[in-house]
């Protein structure tokens, strides 16, 4: 039985959510101790983030 799916997406490529935030901060003219500000969390925290060493958390996401 084959099974094939129509309408499927396949990137062909993935941006992490790290590379995402720094582009979009970058893009705002925004530093990533700004942004720990703004949020509350520590410059460490955001650094983390950005280099993929810690996830987004949803309490995170809410702030970001």
């Amino acid at each position: 039985m084959s099974t094939e799916y129509k309408n499927e997406y396949r990137p062909d490529h993935i941006s992490f959510p790290g590379v995402t935030l720094l582009e979009t901060i970058n893009a705002l003219g925004m530093t990533q101790v700004e942004l720990a500000e703004r949020t509350g969390r520590s410059p460490k925290d955001i650094n983390r983030i950005i280099r993929g060493n810690a996830r987004i958390t949803p309490e995170t996401a809410i702030l970001l």
